[in-house]
């Protein structure tokens, strides 16, 4: 019945104009401090769905286009990266339908949750370009892990409504036991913390599925974002 609403609510959103498209997105590029935002698409209704984003809270819905469009700094271009890791640990339930366990070997949701959806604030270094994001986890289920970067942007020095995109995304399908996965990130991301928050969401069951949460079988380890100062 959830799905059912929240996929009506975003339907309802799905018609935006063109303009109002290009407005969002002209609000976006005066607030990040980068050369050249990146390239971003609107996100369909159940791709939003997917990834529990709603334009009643997350305000307009991106997602940016992984390609080599765009200024590449000469550090990176030499490359001279630095990493940021964080511990699946930090994962918190979006709600209170969510519940999280860990082990030694990761942190898992339990099957009886009727929430599948955990997040983490990241405190990214401000002005970095990112370059990749690195994920380890723990598969021997049906289901899919699906870990996402999502940014949320308001105009930095005055009023407006929130710009939400989700910058990447790596899911687990085809792993069996432990496994490690690798997205690189478009060079022209960077890092706003003036305008912008960071954050984690997993997804702890396949895209798509009205499956709850698969359990101990499927764990996130730990998440490393390579960046250039």
């Amino acid at each position: 019945m959830k799905k059912h609403f929240l996929l009506t609510r975003l339907s309802k959103h799905a018609n935006f104009s063109l303009l109002l498209m290009a407005m969002a997105l002209g609000t976006y590029s005066s607030c990040v401090s980068a050369e050249k935002a990146p390239l971003r698409v609107p996100l369909t209704p159940t791709e939003a769905l997917n990834l529990g984003l709603d334009p009643g809270h997350d305000g307009m819905l991106f997602r940016v286009i992984q390609n080599s469009d765009g200024p590449i700094s000469s550090s990176i271009s030499k490359g001279q990266t630095l990493n940021y890791s964080v511990s699946a640990k930090e994962q918190r339930g979006v709600n209170s339908e969510v519940f999280l366990q860990d082990t030694a070997d990761g942190r898992w949701c339990a099957v009886g949750s009727t929430g599948f959806f955990a997040d983490i604030a990241l405190n990214l270094p401000s002005a970095s370009a990112l370059t990749s994001m690195r994920i380890w986890g723990f598969d021997v289920s049906s289901s899919d892990l699906t870990v996402s970067l999502i940014e949320r942007c308001t105009p930095n020095n005055q009023a407006g409504g929130v710009i939400t995109s989700v910058i990447a995304g790596l899911t687990s399908a085809g792993n069996a036991g432990n496994f490690s996965q690798i997205i690189p990130i478009v060079a022209n991301n960077t890092i706003d913390n003036d305008a912008c928050t960071y954050t984690l969401r997993t997804r702890f069951s396949t895209l798509g599925d009205g499956f709850v949460c698969a359990g101990t079988s499927l764990r996130l380890q730990k998440i490393r974002f390579s960046y250039a100062p």
